[in-house]
């Protein structure tokens, strides 16, 4: 691979529609992200002004803070739904800026990240809540590894605490007759009725369409998500039972 010389850079398009500006400044790679090429034109220019006049900040410098704000909003905001990137935020400003935010991304360490989980859960913050705190915080650095801000995710080397699995528990049969002789005249009979025979899910149930069921057959039907290169809206097979 041949590295490129000073003051040389790319603009290229990505997937996603927005660009992607890369210039080579004293051995140290700068990137942005912009919604047009011109824009992106106009950011190459930039650079260069900057490199030109001593404005330009040094990746070294590059605080956590400064990377999940960039990294919200030139990766994960154009590419998600806005309740996601809503999550991404508050988990970022709740429980990592006020700890890890003037850490400098170069030099926040495995350790760091281990102490923060520690914390989060002595406050009593659930197990998997911290997961997601771990999930927001790996990639947001798999980001910085790839912009090379960083050689390597700290995040990666640090072990968020497991969530306990619980044991699903049954009911007899026993216990299923006393619970439909309960719900006898009752207006919720017919669901209660359907979930016991099916094992059908709350969603499930609560989703479910006279149109859904062929009671002439004894089976419901399913409509299968719409696949690639498909022209109808999806396609229905039919079940009997669970």
């Amino acid at each position: 691979m041949v590295k490129k010389a000073n003051g040389e850079g790319s603009i290229t398009q990505m997937e996603n529609g927005r660009w992607r500006v890369r210039v080579m400044i004293d051995g140290k790679r700068h990137s942005a992200y912009t919604a047009t090429r011109k824009e992106a034109q106009a950011k190459y220019r930039e650079f260069h002004g900057n490199a030109d006049r001593g404005l330009l900040p040094s990746p070294e410098k590059l605080t956590l803070d400064r990377h999940l704000e960039r990294w919200l909003a030139d990766v994960v905001q154009p590419s998600v739904r806005p309740r996601t990137h809503k999550g991404y935020s508050d988990v970022a400003r709740l429980h990592l800026l006020p700890t890890l935010g003037k850490v400098k991304l170069t030099q926040l360490q495995p350790n760091q990240v281990q102490q923060l989980y520690g914390q989060l859960t002595a406050s009593g913050l659930a197990p998997k809540s911290v997961r997601n705190v771990h999930a927001v915080l790996r990639r947001a650095l798999n980001q910085a590894v790839d912009w090379n801000l960083v050689p390597r995710n700290v995040a990666t080397l640090a072990k968020p605490p497991r969530v306990a699995r619980k044991e699903v528990e049954v009911l007899s049969p026993a216990e299923v007759r006393i619970l439909l002789a309960a719900a006898r005249g009752d207006r919720w009979e017919a669901l209660i009725a359907t979930a016991l025979a099916t094992g059908m899910r709350q969603g499930e149930l609560l989703g479910l369409k006279w149109a859904d069921v062929d009671l002439t057959r004894a089976v419901s039907i399913e409509v299968a998500p719409l696949r690639r290169g498909s022209r109808s809206g999806g396609t229905s097979r039919a079940r009997r039972g669970r």
